[in-house]
């Protein structure tokens, strides 16, 4: 039987509305919660303990509560309504809120449970429902990436003070720094989004620019095959009016480097509407997942270039899902931010255990936050091994003022190549912690 995309709200509504009954749930039951337990009463001149009555009224009615909760907690709505602030309301409204808020939401995980066992054709939905419940029960993050992040950084001073005695060596140490810190972002992402999921994981770098194919030269210069990726992204993207103008193109990636010099535009379709994947996470700075199996439409690019990219993701892209998060950077004021560039992890867990968790804003936040120090790293790499062909301000969108706000450890500018414009303002003093 085949299951239900869980982009489409209008076939999962009409699912709902003919195989599962909603379930009965009165006013009156929460209204009865809020009755005073100090109130006096009496039936027949025989004093009630409300407070006892109550709970006992509560304990009786539990099982419905938990019914609705998890009913319209699972029923198909825009996905922008119905984050944890919904929930909370859907708590209050069955007169649950009276419950620890982990108790509360174990007990609707465990009916959305029955849910997965009787209608397997909306497990995606289902499955997308449930990861956000486990936001809610989340615990602290207990995998620590303190030992490595201080390693990398270690390395990346080395990579900076090698710029200027030996360049060819400050290469060959940039590209090894480059490939840890993505692999370090790739496993810090697993750890927020994949959970106990095991599976071959990918990462690439992406960097905006409005000189795409001064980039791509200068990456086929540095002996990648960067050539190959610009073609194919002009084969997908070629009918968008003047898409390669600006635009992110992956720059570094920890298996092969295949898929460097690909690039994706940032341009917007009708209505406004975004790319998915990168061009979205860099737009709207959270992030954004696209499933291989089921990707979503192109909305506002129209159908022709709908079905080109569709078939890219189903037979080009890596494993059954990738995940795009960007490195944001806020400015002294408060007031604005920039994205200096897109991490991508392709995901391949078995069939069963996708990142459904990646579908949500909430967890995309974590696992940004928790990759943001290893992407800043690769991308200071990154920066280091432009700088030795030519002035990278001339390539990238980021400015150096821009890159005086990144949280991580300055690079010394003083050198015997023209690093103006480059990454400047660094020192050689024990790196700080990023935030």
């Amino acid at each position: 039987m085949e299951r239900l995309s869980f982009h489409d709200q209008r076939a999962l509504g009409d699912y709902f509305r003919a195989h599962i009954r909603t379930p009965c749930m009165f006013p009156w039951l929460a209204r009865v919660d809020r009755v005073p337990d100090d109130l006096p009463t009496s039936i027949y001149g025989v004093s009630v303990n409300i407070g006892a009555a109550k709970k006992a009224f509560r304990s009786l009615t539990l099982p419905s509560r938990i019914k609705y909760v998890a009913y319209h907690w699972l029923y198909p709505r825009d996905p922008k309504t119905i984050g944890t602030d919904w929930l909370s309301y859907l708590l209050r409204q069955a007169g649950l809120d009276h419950l620890p808020y982990t108790q509360a939401v174990t007990l609707i995980r465990e009916e959305c449970d029955n849910y997965l066992r009787f209608h397997p054709r909306i497990h995606p939905w289902l499955q997308a429902r449930r990861a956000l419940l486990e936001f809610a029960l989340r615990a602290p993050q207990s995998a620590d990436f303190a030992r490595p992040l201080l390693f990398l950084r270690n390395q990346l001073l080395r990579v900076v003070n090698l710029l200027w005695q030996a360049p060819e060596d400050a290469t060959r140490e940039a590209a090894r720094l480059i490939r840890s810190a993505l692999e370090g972002a790739a496993q810090a992402v697993h750890a927020e989004l994949g959970g106990a999921s095991k599976g071959a994981l990918n990462a690439s770098l992406m960097v905006p620019t409005t000189h795409p194919d001064a980039l791509c030269r200068v990456l086929t210069s540095m002996e990648l095959a960067a050539q190959v990726g610009w073609e194919r992204a002009q084969a997908l993207w070629n009918e968008l009016p003047f898409s390669s103008q600006h635009c992110l193109m992956i720059v570094a990636e920890t298996v092969h480097d295949e898929h460097v010099g690909f690039w994706v535009p940032l341009i917007e379709g009708d209505g406004g509407k975004r790319l998915p994947g990168a061009p979205e996470a860099f737009a709207n700075h959270i992030g954004s997942a696209v499933f291989r199996y089921d990707p979503p439409r192109l909305d506002g690019f129209g159908d022709d270039l709908d079905a080109k990219w569709r078939d890219h993701i189903r037979t080009k892209v890596r494993g059954r899902h990738f995940v795009s998060l960007p490195l944001v950077i806020e400015r002294p004021e408060g007031l604005t931010s920039f994205v200096a560039a897109v991490l991508n992890v392709n995901a391949d867990p078995d069939e069963g255990a996708e990142w459904y968790r990646a579908l949500h804003s909430e967890w995309l936040n974590c696992a940004r936050h928790a990759a943001a120090p290893f992407i800043e790293i690769a991308l200071y790499g990154i920066q280091a091994r432009l700088l030795l062909q030519v002035p990278a301000v001339s390539l990238l969108d980021t400015l150096p003022d821009d890159w005086a706000l990144l949280p991580g450890a300055p690079v010394p500018a003083q050198a015997p190549h023209d690093f103006s414009g480059g990454i400047n303002g660094y020192t050689t003093e024990a790196p700080a912690d990023s935030a």
